[in-house]
């Protein structure tokens, strides 16, 4: 027994639809470039984060100054702008002497809201001075400009 259906206008019918998959030749080299993009990006964006490690130790030791003295300050701050420059190899400006090395920190950050040209003295002379105290505002103005170049410089 013939079970067809005799339509009387087949002529109007539309056509099977096209199927979805697989999808055209084209599609498996874009996604392929898509995918491979993204990793690389992502490898970026770890390999950064791994590489600005140090800043982020040297900005946690900054929040820990409030009880120390200010000769103990000041070491530690320069402390911390050595081992940055020791991180990023940059030994040329590691070997320089503080008064030499300050003009050119302040040379790196070209902003004149934070500068160490106006610590020089404190830089310089503070930690061969037992008795010298740093007024509120000049211990907060070497802080400022400590973590600002830390969060600034070039690595």
């Amino acid at each position: 027994m013939n079970t067809t259906i005799d339509l009387p206008n087949k002529a109007y019918l539309l056509p099977e639809s096209i199927a979805n998959w697989p999808p055209a030749w084209w599609f498996w080299p874009i996604l392929f470039v898509l995918l491979s993009g993204f990793i690389f990006i992502t490898y970026l964006f770890i390999r950064r984060h791994k590489k600005r490690t140090y800043r982020r130790e040297a900005l946690a030791k900054l929040q820990e100054l409030h009880e120390l003295s200010d000769r103990a300050l000041v070491e530690l701050c320069l402390s911390l702008i050595k081992r940055c420059l020791k991180t990023e190899k940059n030994d040329t400006l590691l070997r320089l002497s503080n008064a030499e090395l300050i003009p050119l920190l302040d040379k790196q950050m070209g902003r004149k809201k934070y500068s160490f040209q106006n610590l020089t003295e404190e830089l310089i002379e503070l930690p061969y001075q037992p008795n010298t105290q740093l007024s509120p505002d000049k211990r907060q103005a070497l802080i400022d400009t400590t973590r600002y170049w830390i969060r600034s410089h070039r690595a």
